[in-house]
């Protein structure tokens, strides 16, 4: 072994003459050159650190439910959908939350009203017990132009949740309904 390593290595072997041999231009190199760098600026743009790692304590969530009118509404609306996002950061004991909600309620054939979608926006304390957050929003909902609650339970479940919140009006007639949904949190 050592005999064919020192003769593969002596001046004007073959295998030194080969790599004294200067190497053609390749016309691929500049091209693989962009493509690892247009690969480092895509992974630098599509995976960034998530807003969350940058805001210590920040809770973002964002979600679909299902809805089911309750009280008067019950009698003009079927069950429904709707989608919800939600921000929150830490004060003190508890956590304030903001809560941005879109609810489209299904008309009642036999009563000729149509579909009923509601935004509202809500914001109040939250408290979490470990996988528990239960939390009560003032509320204002833009189609009954009305200030109600929305008081509501999650259950943590890794990165998702499990959410349940009932959201009532203060005037009558009373504009409420039950809601089941689940969300991401970042």
């Amino acid at each position: 072994p050592r005999a064919i390593s020192f003769m593969a290595f002596r001046p004007g072997s073959r295998f030194q003459t080969n790599m004294r041999k200067p190497h053609p231009p390749s016309r691929t190199m500049p091209a693989a050159t962009c493509r690892s760098g247009a690969r480092a600026v895509c992974a630098a743009v599509c995976a960034p650190v998530p807003v969350a790692a940058q805001i210590p304590g920040l809770d973002i969530r964002l979600g679909a439910h299902a809805l089911v009118p309750t009280a008067d509404l019950a009698d003009f609306y079927e069950a429904g959908f709707g989608a919800y996002g939600r921000i929150g950061l830490p004060v003190g004991p508890a956590k304030l939350m903001a809560s941005a909600t879109w609810n489209r309620l299904r008309g009642v054939s036999a009563m000729a009203t149509t579909d009923l979608d509601v935004l509202s926006a809500q914001v109040g304390p939250h408290f979490g017990t470990g996988i528990l957050d239960i939390g009560v929003e003032a509320a204002y909902f833009s189609q009954f132009q009305e200030l109600g609650v929305a008081p509501n339970v999650s259950l943590k479940l890794l990165r998702y949740e499990v959410t349940a919140s009932y959201n009532t009006t203060f005037q009558d007639p009373k504009g409420s309904w039950l809601t089941l949904g689940l969300g991401v949190r970042f």
